[in-house]
């Protein structure tokens, strides 16, 4: 049984929507990253999407970037798997290009470059849509072979002990902005003096927690979109990922603004995928949460919001979700006000 803690694995079902859009650029002064929202340019395991063990000092913090970086490795391989199965783009090499040997511990080693040869060993690049499509039910038991025993051996329990009730207590967004009854009740009312009155408050909010509380409020009240079709609250979503400052609330904020970015290119499997672009900004966060984890001696929930954000799967071409790219899922499951009970047509 997977010991990641239940009650954020409701971000966890991320994956992908996605259609061609023009190029936007959106940069900030004094940030880690600036943010392309352009198609990813090659495969991802070729991609430097990794932390450097060597610059975290301690059994812990080092053991917690391993369990990053083969996260990094299983879905980054598993991406580029997918455009072989679907569009029968890259090779075997391409697989083995991500890098093991940035993993330090050697099970979890041993486990991703054994999950990297066996998923490059199904690839045969001159196989038929059909061949290949039936392909991807065994890859799946790679995938999660290996998915299985980083949750079963690497989990948060083995760090920290994190109760549901404290856990809760400490994430209420009501400590944070008195507030947040009367707006979650005006969750997709686009009421424009409402929306006009959070920017504002984001702009003067005092902390980081509260930037992103607001940030997380106007995304969910307004579903009004920029000339590009992307909501209006995802700059303020991404100045909170780009400020390098911890916050209980980064996965939350980068989960949200990867569902509206990607919600903005489309839905379909054949749909162009921005992970390159949504992993660069995972990883930035990563390393703000390792700072707070090394700073703090190991707070517990920086180290129950490492694992579990390392662990949320790049936006997916195929999943539950049969009739386009897995993004839809995320993007019900985080949105469920857009979407009245019962009214599958609107879910559709």
């Amino acid at each position: 049984m997977k010991k990641i803690l239940p009650f954020l694995l409701i971000f966890i079902a991320i994956t992908t929507y996605v259609a061609c859009m023009p190029k936007h650029v959106t940069k900030a002064e004094n940030t880690e990253f600036a943010i392309e929202y352009e198609p990813d340019d090659g495969p991802l395991s070729e991609q430097e999407f990794y932390l450097d063990t060597a610059a975290w000092s301690g059994p812990t913090l080092r053991t917690l970037v391993d369990i990053c970086n083969a996260h990094a490795v299983l879905h980054n391989a598993w991406s580029d798997f997918e455009c072989w199965v679907r569009f029968n783009m890259f090779s075997p090499a391409t697989i083995m290009a991500a890098r093991p040997e940035v993993i330090a511990d050697p099970k979890l080693r041993s486990a991703v470059r054994r999950y990297l040869q066996e998923l490059s060993a199904l690839i045969d690049t001159t196989a038929d849509p059909a061949r290949r499509y039936g392909t991807l039910f065994q890859a799946i038991s790679v995938y999660d072979a290996l998915d299985s025993l980083i949750a079963d051996n690497y989990n948060v329990d083995r760090f920290v002990r994190l109760d549901e009730e404290t856990y809760w207590k400490q994430y209420d967004k009501r400590r944070i902005d008195k507030n947040y009854d009367q707006i979650e009740q005006q969750f997709a009312s686009n009421d424009n003096q409402l929306n006009m009155r959070l920017k504002y408050d984001f702009a003067h909010a005092g902390d980081i927690d509260h930037k992103c509380v607001i940030a997380l409020e106007l995304a969910h009240v307004t579903d009004l979109t920029d000339d590009d079709g992307v909501s209006v609250a995802a700059p303020l979503l991404l100045q909170c990922l780009q400020a390098g400052q911890y916050s209980i609330y980064l996965m939350e904020v980068w989960c949200t603004w990867r569902t509206l970015v990607q919600h903005a290119h489309g839905s379909s499997k054949d749909s162009d995928l921005l992970n390159q672009c949504f992993n660069k900004a995972k990883v930035a966060c990563l390393r703000t949460i390792l700072r707070e984890v090394a700073r703090t001696g190991g707070d517990k929930f920086a180290v129950n919001e490492l694992l579990v954000m390392s662990s949320v799967r790049n936006v997916c071409r195929y999943g539950v979700f049969l009739y386009g790219n897995q993004n839809v899922v995320d993007y019900c499951n985080i949105f469920p006000e857009r979407f009245p009970d019962g009214d599958d047509e609107a879910v559709e």
